[in-house]
């Protein structure tokens, strides 16, 4: 006859909260996928799990990698930048939200430069083909889900 002692159970409990917890953690994990790259070695990714709904605007999390040093605003050399793009997809524009650069490729190293204008109140402009923004735009909204779509301004 097998027992089960009080100590198997809390054993068991305790792996099984660990385990679970380690599944909520990566889920919140990003997901960058390479949508685009520019002839000078700019390379972008989109974060296909953050495609969603903020303030009643279809947005996504973007990170830029360069193939050389840029210039940020406060004068600090970056490689790459994270931004939040708002993206729309009936009148394919896209517009800058938040912004983040960092010294370090693939949004590692140093935040040198950060600014924001906010969702609502980011502008939008035309992405012309072929362009990384045309890019961007055309990646976020095939991976939109339809009740995405239809609730974005």
């Amino acid at each position: 006859m097998t027992y089960v002692t009080a100590k198997t159970v809390f054993a068991s409990l305790i792996a099984l909260i660990m385990l679970c917890s380690n599944t909520v953690a990566s889920a919140a994990e990003p997901d960058w996928i390479p949508v685009a790259e520019s002839n000078d070695g700019i390379v972008v990714h989109v974060d296909a799990a953050s495609i969603r709904i903020r303030e009643r605007r279809l947005t996504a999390w973007v990170r830029y990698n360069f193939a050389s040093a840029q210039p940020s605003t406060a004068g600090k050399l970056f490689r790459s930048s994270v931004r939040l793009y708002v993206v729309g997809c009936r009148s394919e524009q896209t517009g800058m939200a938040v912004y983040s650069d960092y010294s370090g490729s693939a949004s590692t190293g140093e935040v040198v430069d950060t600014g924001a204008i906010g969702i609502s109140a980011a502008p939008l402009s035309y992405s012309a083909p072929q362009t990384l923004a045309q890019a961007i735009m055309k990646f976020v909204c095939a991976h939109a889900t339809q009740t995405e779509l239809s609730l974005a301004q």
